[in-house]
């Protein structure tokens, strides 16, 4: 959470902060500017981010504060500047075009890296490996992990659908790669949890030890900005997925910010992102809605909930080696539903 910002380069992983700085989005700008009035206290670090990506932009000055000047500078000499303008317009556009197309054409003429070996876990189950450089990783339920072919000959790159928690051996000559939908991970060598299941709303990556450089990549390819930030021990990073509407094109998200920074969430003395590995599961403030994928994958189950009230119910709790009925139970105790279980398939009522 924004709140949760404490040093400026926090802020400066943010795509509406960047946004800001830019003065390239109205919405941002208002959103932030509101944001400082609301937190005079935070005013300082938001300053000093400010700098630092100005610093960082070669002191580009705000493209909003850019428009202003040059309304203003416009009105004397209107249709002569408005001709240069035009033409610094189009010669920036056939600069930026042959720009794009050589990094086009590199992109293309990059060797492809290819994943072949795979390692899944099914639903109902989890998975433990150990890789050929010394890694280990741990797979969640409904998780993959695949290696590219040569694995450690010269680099250690792996793709992740789902979730996992890696160990990694330490090696400085050959990074440890880990690609996802959403963002991309570079580590030496250090103890980290990846969550990517491609049928949740977001993505995120809990540092437990060490530490490891987190880059976005979604939207690259129309020209979305691509954030990268290093992380600290107890610290995590999300990336909300954008929506879509029934013809599948992406919609504006509901929540500012994309991508949020915050701390790993404790329960007692339990970490809830990595409680996993050690089979505890944990509902930290989820509702009914939120739960449902995470059973199903836990106990190779299909939950249909029939009722939305229920959807909005809300718990916290911790299971160990509760079966699905034993959680259910527990679960009817906090707040009263009804559940029918037919084979593998539970339907929840009010």
């Amino acid at each position: 959470m924004i709140n949760d910002y404490l040093q400026p380069e926090d802020f400066l992983m943010d795509d509406t902060f960047k946004k800001y700085c830019e003065g390239s989005d109205e919405r941002c700008i208002q959103f932030w500017e509101k944001w400082v009035i609301d937190n005079p206290s935070k005013s300082h670090l938001v300053e000093k981010a400010r700098y630092m990506y100005q610093v960082l932009s070669a002191n580009i000055t705000p493209l909003n504060v850019q428009v202003n000047k040059i309304n203003e500078a416009i009105q004397p000499q209107k249709q002569l500047r408005k001709r240069r303008i035009l033409w610094y317009g189009a010669a920036a556009a056939c600069l930026v075009a042959v720009l794009m197309a050589g990094l086009f054409y590199l992109n293309k003429a990059a060797k492809p890296i290819l994943y072949s070996k795979a390692f899944e876990a099914s639903f109902g189950s989890k998975k433990k490996i150990v890789l050929p450089d010394g890694t280990k990783v741990y797979l969640n339920s409904g998780s993959e992990v695949q290696m590219e072919e040569g694995f450690n000959e010269e680099t250690r790159s792996v793709k992740l659908i789902g979730e996992a928690f890696f160990d990694v051996a330490h090696n400085k000559e050959k990074p440890f790669k880990v690609l996802t939908d959403n963002f991309n991970v570079t580590v030496l060598g250090t103890v980290f949890n990846l969550k990517a299941y491609p049928g949740e709303g977001f993505s995120e990556a809990s540092l437990i030890k060490g530490s490891i450089k987190v880059e976005s990549n979604g939207d690259q390819e129309n020209g979305g900005q691509v954030n990268t930030v290093t992380l600290r021990p107890g610290q995590k990073i999300m990336f909300y997925k954008a929506e879509r509407n029934s013809n599948g094109r992406e919609i504006a998200l509901p929540q500012l910010p994309k991508v949020e920074m915050g701390h790993l969430t404790k329960l007692d003395t339990t970490i809830v992102e990595t409680a996993w590995v050690d089979d505890n599961l944990v509902f930290n403030s989820l509702t009914w809605k939120e739960m449902e994928p995470i059973m199903e994958r836990w106990y190779g189950v299909e939950i249909e909930l029939g009722d939305e009230t229920v959807a909005g119910y809300q718990y916290t709790a911790t299971f160990t080696k509760e079966n699905i009925l034993d959680v259910l139970k527990h679960l009817q105790e906090v707040k009263l539903f009804k559940y029918n279980m037919k084979g593998g398939r539970i339907t929840i009522t009010k």
